[in-house]
């Protein structure tokens, strides 16, 4: 599974990356046995939330940087994740900073 985001997820976002449409992400895995409903958590960091919402612009961009042969191969990937992690939610999170 995680080799698998490696080459479709991870691949996807260093793009975004690259392009100035996101300011990082990661992937983080518990290392606890009783970690709950989930163990694997994919993060994305935008520097603000107006760079959240969707954009033709930079959908356009990132499809000329981003094969067609690549959207193959990620479908023919990610077509075996069901079997492999049920996806218990998304989430919109901000950081809380203190000062």
């Amino acid at each position: 599974y995680l080799e698998g985001l490696k080459q479709t997820w991870v691949a996807s976002n260093q793009v975004a990356k690259d392009l100035g449409q996101l300011e990082d992400f990661s992937i983080y895995v518990s290392q606890l046995p009783e970690s709950g409903d989930f163990n694997v958590v994919l993060i994305i960091n935008f520097k603000s939330l107006a760079d959240f919402g969707p954009s033709k612009a930079k959908y356009d961009a990132f499809m000329k940087k981003w094969s067609e042969k690549r959207i193959e191969r990620n479908k023919e990937i990610a077509k075996t994740y069901p079997e492999l992690r049920e996806i218990t939610g998304e989430y919109l999170l901000s950081e809380v900073e203190f000062k």
